[in-house]
């Protein structure tokens, strides 16, 4: 591997592989045996108290940060707890770039990173995938579901009905992914897995897009 030239470019690289260990790390723990449960606690609950505070006294927020289980990404406290990962990550990446010049540990931490990220993504997508194939993960609308007005459903309540009215069409995407996670788990077949997961979720969030550009009238 060409490592980047140039300072910028080696603090950018760093600080992207830092953000994806961030972001992969409560995945990979829960994997470490006999004490991976209590370091995924122990990461949750220093979020718990980081994140209200960051939303209180940095960013100023007018309301409070709080932590509400939606299933969804979309959250506040989603939002300002990604606020604090970039900001944690890029101060830790000035660190970095500042005490190892010479650029001894870029090669090792990026092999390590690049694992990482394959063994937490590859786990999700496998996870996710047999959900899909089981139709389990987005099932059959209820009648509360089919009676909401359309201009009070969310993105992701959108995405939920259109798989949920098809189990064809949600075990091809939950196969799909399933395949791509576990071409991931390998070396070999990094690129294809890759290639596999980003072609199923662009498709799955492009044909909810295009069915709701339909149902809007043309101006």
């Amino acid at each position: 591997m060409q490592l980047p030239a140039g300072w910028v470019r080696r603090f950018g690289f760093r600080w992207l592989l830092l953000v994806m260990a961030g972001q992969s790390m409560a995945s990979v723990l829960r994997f470490v045996p006999g004490i991976g449960g209590w370091m995924v606690s122990l990461l949750f609950k220093g979020w718990m108290g980081l994140v209200p505070w960051v939303g209180r006294e940095v960013l100023r927020l007018p309301e409070a940060v709080a932590f509400r289980p939606s299933g969804s990404g979309d959250t506040l406290f989603m939002w300002v707890q990604t606020w604090c990962l970039l900001a944690l990550t890029f101060f830790g990446a000035l660190i970095w770039s500042w005490f190892d010049r010479a650029r001894r540990s870029d090669l090792v931490v990026h092999a390590i990173v690049r694992m990482l990220v394959r063994y937490a993504l590859g786990s999700a997508m496998i996870f996710y995938g047999l959900s899909k194939v089981l139709h389990l993960q987005m099932p059959t609308p209820g009648v509360d579901r089919l009676i909401q007005p359309y201009g009070e459903s969310s993105p992701m309540g959108l995405v939920w009905t259109f798989m949920g009215l098809s189990p064809a069409y949600s075990f091809f995407a939950g196969a799909c992914e399933l395949i791509g996670g576990l071409l991931l788990l390998f070396r070999r077949t990094t690129l294809l897995g890759a290639l596999t997961g980003y072609s199923r979720t662009a498709r799955e969030l492009l044909d909810p897009t295009l069915q709701a550009l339909k149902a809007v009238p043309s101006l």
